[in-house]
C-alpha cells in the first residue's frame, strides 16, 4: 500500500510538472538554507538543512505571476534537555529530529517596484505549500556519568504523511538578459500538527534563505 501511494504521488507530480513546463513563461532552479524548528517541541533549538528544487512561472498581469514549485526540504529540530536518570539526578540528553519533505508550494508573486535605470526589482509572495513527509528519524545522545548512549528511533509511524503549510516572503531580483537572478527570505509555517494524535502537538516552522535563477 505504501509503495502504491508513493507511485501515485510520483505519477501525479509528473503529470502536473509536464503541464507546467509546457505552458510556463519562465523555468528555474532554486535552493538554499533551512533553519527549521517545531513549535511546542521540548527541544527548542533549530535544525539547519538544505532546501532545493525548481519552479515554473506564469505571467498573470503586469507585475503579477503564479509560481508553482517542487522542492526537497529538510526540517526538524534539535536541542539539549535534562532528563531523569535511573537515580534522581539530571542526565543531559542531546536530540536531533530529522524530518524531510517533498513540497509543492503554489505562490502568488508580486513585483513591488523596479528601478527605472537598473534592471533591479523587489518581489513579495505568498501561498499554500503542500508537503509530503518522506523521511523521519530521531537520534539522541544521553550523557550518563559512566559514559554515553546513542539511541536512534524511526519516527515515520508517528509523523503525519501530509502537512499543509503557508509560505510568505520576499527579496530582490536582477534581470540579466534571458536570465533572472533572485535572492529571498521565506517563512513557511505548518497549519496543522506534524505528528499524529498523541505523539505531540508540534508544528513545523521554517525560515529559508534562498537564491534562484530563472530562464
Amino acid at each position: 500500500m505504501k509503495r502504491i501511494k508513493w507511485l501515485a504521488l510520483a505519477l501525479l507530480t509528473g503529470v502536473i510538472l509536464n503541464s507546467a513546463v509546457a505552458r510556463a513563461q519562465e523555468l528555474g532552479i532554486t535552493g538554499g538554507l533551512n533553519i527549521a524548528s517545531l513549535t511546542g517541541h521540548p527541544y527548542s533549538s533549530s535544525r539547519d538543512g538544505l532546501i532545493i528544487g525548481g519552479f515554473a512561472r506564469y505571467d498573470l498581469a503586469a507585475g503579477l505571476s503564479l509560481e508553482p514549485e517542487l522542492l526537497f526540504s529538510m526540517k526538524g529540530a534539535s536541542g539539549t534537555v535534562n532528563t531523569l536518570g535511573t537515580v534522581p539526578v539530571s542526565v543531559p540528553k542531546t536530540s536531533t529530529l530529522t524530518m524531510d519533505y517533498i513540497e509543492i508550494p503554489v505562490l502568488l508573486r508580486m513585483n513591488l517596484f523596479s528601478l527605472p535605470i537598473l534592471p533591479i526589482g523587489f518581489d513579495i509572495f505568498g501561498g499554500p505549500d503542500f508537503a509530503f513527509n518522506v523521511y523521519s528519524k530521531g537520534k539522541s545522545t544521553v550523557y550518563y556519568p559512566a559514559g554515553t548512549e546513542i539511541v536512534t528511533t524511526d519516527e515515520s509511524g508517528n509523523t503525519r504523511p501530509f502537512d499543509f503549510n503557508i509560505a510568505v516572503g520576499g527579496g530582490p531580483h536582477i534581470d540579466l538578459g534571458p536570465m533572472t537572478l533572485g535572492v529571498e527570505v521565506r517563512y513557511t509555517f505548518g497549519t496543522g500538527h506534524a505528528f499524529r494524535s498523541g505523539a505531540g502537538d508540534w508544528n513545523n516552522n521554517v525560515w529559508s534563505i534562498m537564491a534562484s535563477a530563472g530562464f
